[in-house]
């Protein structure tokens, strides 16, 4: 998962106005770059909007270099009781939904999920060396209290199970990994002709272990938020508003991760923190004419470290004739280190907050009320990014030379990501609906200590996707997208002659075959009465394209070759599904 290059350690989630990272069905603690994959805890049936801040954007939540994230869960029906039962090849889910009491002031919403896609895959290619399942629900409670003040409570959890059969981690050849999260948001709210007023209250957790074949542990960990934020808007005048907000976190983590090495099991990192994060910020909304400005500026200390950062920005719109409309944006954006990063026995000896300056300009015009195009430059200047330079296998001298599991982190990579995006969508609440982007981009880095320089493990130089929505009446319904990626590079020290891998000197220099997929989905829905039936049929990966991701080596210490470096991902699945709505 990443975004410009920033992998998701750099991008900022938030839920319902919160920053969180839990919402995630993923493994954790895997530090091999394998890319365990993910899957948001978040059914989409609820979800009142998804936003997406690439960069240049308000700094109201900070302590992120990258992207930004937004997911806004939306309240219940106030009309009467919803049911949506839905169940398909390869998952099963369920919302539910109603007013609360005779005046319909509040209002409820459940839902839950249960995914079985790894038992189909198993059934398509008669047993699969990876398995992967979730189950999660969420819920929301909202009360108006008066016709200005409101009140909501929001409820997450969820926890995913992995199993991978390989030979891979030494005598570790049985991998079950474990995560589980809950979160719980409470919000109050009060809205004038002038002003909003607001204050938000969370208590988060994660657990995860992760087992070898023997049942020994080999990574374990629990990390606890609570945080508590004010953010307030006053219009000062027609054309300025001013908003601001305030916010405090305490977070405790502890983790332990052992490794079995030279016959043994071998305690790689151990240790167990606390720290509290504050900051506040402050933006004005100037409205001059047909342009728009919005300056801003966050500051933040992190009691783990002592340090403190500011961070300002600056955006700008200008409205053009023939409804075109310029954009831009620009800041500087600081994340303090991790607990790893300061405590334990991977600490860096030395650290200070990661920094990266952001700059976006792009241009957007409007061709009647469907159809719209835009064209968006960014550029991301980065200091100060940790890596563990000695924990790959690589060759120095001609010799080689294995990478140390207990290799310390060091602050000492610069680096940039820079590119231009193009989008071009079509709205319609009937016909074709849809859109077609391409996105060009460079993401590279250099270690200021020993001067090496190579491409970032999330450098895709070109992506390209299509998606396509087709009502052909009131009952039918197709759709399908496609999404292609010349992909990233296999992390680490390999190098490819004539179809054999082996290792090098250099690193990222290996790239995974260009990744391609396309998935199709047919819907028919039959009405009565208040009710709705809708048959469907889908088919994932349609093109049945063998799409790979890295998966850690072997390496061959005499002939210095490296086998297994790729790893086959999903194949074509049909599905055939039934929604129920009542």
């Amino acid at each position: 998962f990443s975004v410009r290059g920033s992998d998701f350690s750099h991008v900022n989630l938030t839920v319902d106005g919160f920053p969180t990272p839990y919402v995630l069905h993923t493994v954790r603690a895997v530090e091999d770059s394998s890319g365990s994959g993910s899957v948001a805890m978040i059914n989409s049936d609820i979800l009142q909007e998804v936003a997406l801040l690439s960069g240049g954007y308000p700094q109201r939540f900070g302590n992120r270099t990258g992207p930004e994230i937004d997911f806004r869960l939306r309240e219940g029906s106030r009309d009467r009781t919803h049911a949506r039962v839905a169940v398909s090849g390869t998952s099963a889910s369920t919302v539910l939904e109603g007013p609360l009491g005779p005046s319909k002031r509040a209002s409820w919403l459940l839902s839950a999920r249960q995914s079985y896609l790894d038992l189909i895959v198993n059934q398509i290619e008669g047993g699969s060396n990876l398995q992967f399942g979730f189950t999660d629900a969420q819920g929301k409670v909202v009360f108006d209290v008066s016709p200005a003040q409101k009140l909501e409570f929001t409820m997450l959890g969820g926890r995913s199970r992995a199993e991978e059969h390989s030979g891979e981690l030494d005598s570790e050849d049985t991998f079950v990994g474990r995560n589980a999260s809950a979160i719980a948001i409470g919000a109050w709210r009060r809205t004038t002709p002038r002003a909003v007023v607001g204050v938000r209250a969370l208590l988060s957790s994660n657990w995860f272990n992760n087992r070898a074949t023997d049942s020994v542990r080999i990574d374990e960990g629990g990390d606890h938020q609570r945080a508590v934020r004010f953010d307030a808007g006053l219009s000062v005048r027609k054309a300025v508003y001013l908003e601001g907000g305030a916010d405090v976190e305490r977070t405790d983590e502890d983790r332990f991760r052992q490794r079995f090495i030279t016959g043994q099991y071998r305690t790689i990192n151990d240790f167990s923190g606390h720290a509290t994060r504050s900051g506040a910020y402050v933006q004005t909304r100037l409205d001059v004419g047909r342009a728009t400005f919005v300056p801003g500026v966050r500051a933040d200390r992190w009691s783990l470290t002592g340090a403190t950062t500011t961070s300002p920005w600056l955006q700008a719109q200008l409205s053009l004739p023939w409804s075109f409309t310029l954009r831009g944006g620009a800041g500087i954006y600081q994340q303090f280190p991790a607990f790893e990063q300061v405590i334990g026995l991977l600490a860096a000896p030395e650290t200070r907050p990661q920094r990266a300056t952001q700059y976006d300009i792009g241009i957007e015009q409007r061709l009647g009320d469907a159809l719209r195009w835009q064209v968006t430059l960014y550029n991301r200047g980065e200091e100060g990014f940790f890596r563990r330079p000695l924990a790959e296998t690589r060759l120095m001298n001609n010799l080689l030379v294995r990478g140390s599991r207990s290799a310390r982190f060091a602050q000492t990579l610069d680096g940039y990501a820079r590119g231009v995006e193009v989008l071009v969508q079509r709205k319609s609440t009937s016909g074709l609906s849809g859109w077609i982007s391409y996105a060009y981009a460079r993401n590279r880095y250099t270690d200021s200590v020993s001067r090496e320089s190579f491409d970032g493990d999330n450098d895709q130089r070109h992506t390209f996707n299509i998606y396509a929505f087709l009502r052909k009446s009131d009952r039918v319904s197709f759709s399908a997208k496609a999404r292609i990626g010349s992909n990233t590079p296999a992390p680490g020290y390999f190098a490819q002659t004539s179809g054999e891998f082996s290792l090098s000197n250099e690193r990222n220099r290996v790239r995974l075959p260009t990744y391609s997929r396309v998935d199709v989905r047919a819907n028919r829905t039959f009405n009565w009465s208040r009710s709705r039936l809708t048959l469907f049929a889908e088919v994932m990966n349609i093109l049945n394209r063998d799409n790979v991701r890295f998966n850690p080596p072997r390496i061959n210490s005499t002939t210095r070759r490296v086998t297994g470096l790729f790893e086959s991902m999903i194949p074509v699945v049909p599905s055939l599904g039934v929604l129920i709505e009542f």
